[in-house]
């Protein structure tokens, strides 16, 4: 894995963060990142895409051994996905999420 890979695995990672706690879920696909979350999806040095699973928000890396996303307070991404899962489908959001999507003029 060269450092450009682990630079891109690390952005890609913060916006899925970011994406998730605003929303309170995953997003189903990297693409849905860009361009609010990311600028530009970027790809592996090989050229291929980073290995994502929209059920638990892990992006991942073939070179990367035991690869974990940590995620909100201590928890796994996967421990975080049924919570946030819920939450989506509750329709109910944080007050600091509510705000954003305020000020977003939602």
């Amino acid at each position: 894995m060269t450092q450009a890979d682990v630079n891109n695995l690390s952005q890609l990672r913060g916006a899925v963060y970011r994406y998730w706690e605003m929303t309170g879920y995953y997003p189903q696909s990297l693409e849905s990142l860009s361009p609010l979350y990311i600028t530009k999806i970027p790809t592996m040095s090989t050229g291929g895409a980073f290995p994502y699973n929209k059920r638990t928000g892990l992006v991942s890396h073939p070179g990367e051994r035991g690869a974990t996303q940590n995620i909100g307070a201590g928890q796994s991404a996967g421990t975080r996905s049924a919570g946030g899962q819920a939450n989506g489908i509750a329709g109910t959001h944080t007050q600091k999420q509510l705000k954003v999507l305020d000020d977003l003029g939602f």
